[in-house]
């Protein structure tokens, strides 16, 4: 009890160092049904393209199921707690259903997965949250583990218990991933497009690379891919604040970027990927 009171205390104390006076962008956080847990669960479609398979999730059926909500409400419960309220899943799913163009906004995806052994009338729970950052890629917090052998304990009693005990590993590493933030920046992607095919000719590449430098933390980027019609950028440090204190996203933070195509003559679409906090796309005109 004392070191799990300990653990609170830590990522509460992490979480004034990173969102103090200041407050950053929070990111939206989701927790996902792993495409493992949707399998299990029947809820997984599999369709073959050219000898590949497609994977489709039933993802509203899911959410009928009384074990899969006690766990994502206490998870929840738990995360609101450390002043991270999570975007529920199931309700922006209502949300987009009349709405086709509808975008499910998350920056960290939280994937549960569990399964239950059986050792004569004991039970065994293995539990797995796993966060993957949804603009970089990577994940930057994960726990899991068996349950201790249980005996006439409920699989929603289990589960929840899960949660409370993995729940201050996952919080720590997610915490030190908002520490780094502060000092590292926050990964923000870029995509230029231009369907006439200009970015070399009019030297586009070489000013989105100059600018980059300039304004990432430390200078730190990668071009990941860079021709005449697409500049892939990605691992773009952006600052947490800009020099005014104002919390930063990729949007705001690409905003004097996306100025500078606009004096070279082009007409500039914008648009944030998947609603994402660090995902943006430019579309030249």
């Amino acid at each position: 009890m004392l070191k799990r009171l300990s653990l609170l205390l830590l990522c509460l104390l992490c979480s004034l160092l990173v969102y103090g006076q200041k407050m950053a962008k929070k990111p939206r956080i989701m927790i996902v049904p792993s495409d493992a847990l949707m399998l299990k669960l029947g809820l997984l479609e599999s369709v073959e393209n050219d000898g590949d398979y497609n994977f489709y999730q039933h993802y509203k059926r899911a959410f009928l199921n009384d074990e899969l909500k006690a766990t994502i409400a206490k998870f929840g419960e738990l995360m609101r707690d450390r002043g991270f309220p999570m975007t529920d899943m199931e309700q922006m799913l209502k949300n987009a259903q009349n709405n086709p163009n509808y975008v499910i906004p998350s920056d960290i995806n939280v994937e549960l997965n569990y399964w239950t052994e059986l050792q004569g009338p004991r039970k065994i729970l293995y539990t797995e949250f796993k966060g993957i950052d949804i603009c970089s890629g990577k994940q930057i917090a994960a726990a899991s583990g068996n349950s201790a052998p249980a005996i006439g304990a409920t699989q929603v009693d289990l589960l929840q218990e899960a949660v409370i005990d993995k729940l201050e590993k996952f919080c720590g590493q997610f915490m030190r991933t908002f520490e780094d933030m502060a000092v590292k920046g926050r990964e923000a992607t870029l995509i230029v497009r231009d369907e006439q095919g200009r970015l070399e000719d009019k030297n586009v590449n070489e000013v989105i690379d100059s600018w980059l430098g300039e304004n990432c933390v430390n200078g730190s980027f990668n071009i990941d891919n860079s021709d005449e019609s697409v500049c892939q950028v990605s691992q773009a440090m952006m600052p947490l604040f800009n020099n005014s204190g104002n919390a930063l996203d990729a949007r705001r933070f690409l905003k004097p970027l996306q100025q500078k195509l606009k004096d070279m003559g082009f007409t500039v679409k914008v648009r944030n990927i998947k609603g994402s906090i660090g995902q943006v796309e430019f579309i030249l005109e």
